[in-house]
């Protein structure tokens, strides 16, 4: 009767074992970052040269994650694993360290979603001290008792690896050309090779709305695009340049989107600081931002991708293209009969372009040698302006060119010269 009576006695609930929530969490971290490199190396070619970023590199990474991730999932000698994962993201944690201390602007370990070192080194030492701290329990070191999850383990990591292989290796970027021909279909991926450019007139021109700008002169040509972090560190330097340039003169610097273009732009300087323009969108193009062109009369003469610290330095340190212009008046001195040709700058603000109908001389001794049809939103255009000095000697010569901004509400902007003819 007591035996009838006594209350039935349930089994002990297992308790939960932190490093099983811990393994899976570390699993799947390494699927997605394994994922996201394969993505990324089947769609577009590797960010740079350097042996990191190299194809073979990050597909061999991505398939020691893979079957390092179907490991942990399986259970399989879970503390050879907890050994494993434990020396792997110390390994991640010497990596990222290297990638902060060279001022890298992205870790690389998650594709194309750009990740600064900072934060993966937090995440990698976070991951690592969890793993010193949540070690399995009662698993033995032998893995032979289990291979049953051994072999399920890797009859699943295996074909993955395989089908992951295929469009990493199959995939054939279209690079355009020293001579800007390409014929593709329209929305294709285009990769540039600015190295290849130089000595060679700007492969570019015929995609980009300033290319007539862009072939007079020496220019410092930067190709950006919104979101890219080197461009955030570089373009604010460049505007400290531009503005140290000194009275009188104006940098020669002009930024080229790639896009999608952010409207409106966390790159653009307000107060027209840059010549602005964008590459067309009827291609996808794939470029190392930001790259830094060199340009002489429309031909690349240098090619500096701005990755890393150590090369926008290498960027800063090589000066800013400048030339001598005004706003609103020159005053120069001239031998009578001579001519000179004077420079203005006329910088637009506004955040719509500004378009330009005309420019007229008042006096036939200013001959209107070059005018941009419009100027790009919170950008500058040049106007060059040949000045011929009277035959006699002019103690106070003056003259006017009037360029017409079209659009209501544009005022005529005068350009006045003043000369000591003697």
């Amino acid at each position: 009767m007591d035996e009838l009576s006594a209350p039935e006695q349930r089994p002990a609930a297992r308790p939960v074992e932190f490093f099983s929530i811990l393994r899976v969490a570390v699993a799947l971290l390494l699927l997605a970052a394994a994922g996201m490199k394969i993505h990324q190396f089947s769609t577009e070619p590797p960010p740079s040269q350097a042996f990191f970023d190299q194809k073979w590199v990050n597909l061999l990474a991505s398939f020691y994650e893979m079957a390092l991730a179907a490991w942990l999932l399986s259970g399989w000698a879970r503390r050879l694993a907890w050994l494993v994962a434990l020396l792997t993201f110390a390994t991640f944690c010497v990596y990222t360290t290297h990638r902060l201390a060279i001022g890298a602007d992205s870790c690389g370990c998650f594709g194309r979603l750009k990740v600064r070192p900072k934060y993966t080194l937090i995440l990698d030492a976070s991951l690592f001290l969890l793993l010193i701290f949540i070690r399995p329990r009662n698993a033995p070191w032998s893995p032979w008792g289990q291979w049953r999850r051994f072999a399920i383990a890797w009859a699943c990591v295996l074909p993955v690896m395989a089908a992951s292989a295929v469009p990493v290796l199959r995939f054939k970027p279209v690079t355009l050309p020293p001579t800007g021909d390409v014929k593709v279909e329209e929305g294709a991926t285009i990769v540039l090779e600015p190295e290849t450019w130089i000595g060679q007139p700007l492969p570019l021109a015929r995609y980009i709305d300033i290319a007539d700008e862009l072939k007079r002169g020496d220019w410092l040509a930067a190709i950006v695009h919104d979101g890219c972090l080197g461009c955030r560190a570089l373009v604010p330097q460049l505007a400290d340049a531009a503005r140290a340039a000194g009275p009188g003169k104006v940098a020669k610097v002009a930024l080229i989107f790639l896009p999608p273009f952010k409207e409106p732009s966390e790159l653009v300087q307000k107060d027209g600081l840059f010549l602005t323009g964008r590459l067309d969108e009827s291609h996808d193009w794939f470029a190392q931002t930001p790259t830094v062109l060199r340009l002489h009369d429309g031909v690349v003469t240098d090619v500096v991708i701005a990755q890393g610290d150590d090369k926008r330095k290498q960027v800063l340190d090589a000066g800013l293209p400048t030339v001598e212009a005004v706003s609103g008046e020159q005053a120069l001195d001239a031998a009578p009969g001579s001519s000179r040709t004077v420079l203005f700058v006329i910088r637009n603000s506004e955040a719509n372009a500004m378009a330009i109908s005309g420019a007229t001389s008042e006096s036939d001794r200013l001959t209107v040698e070059g005018c941009p049809a419009s100027i790009p939103p919170h950008s500058f255009g040049l106007v060059s302006v040949k000045f011929t000095a009277p035959d006699a000697p002019a103690a106070d010569w003056s003259g006017r060119v009037v360029v017409q901004a079209a659009g209501a509400g544009r005022a005529a902007i005068p350009l006045t010269v003043r000369a000591n003819v003697h």
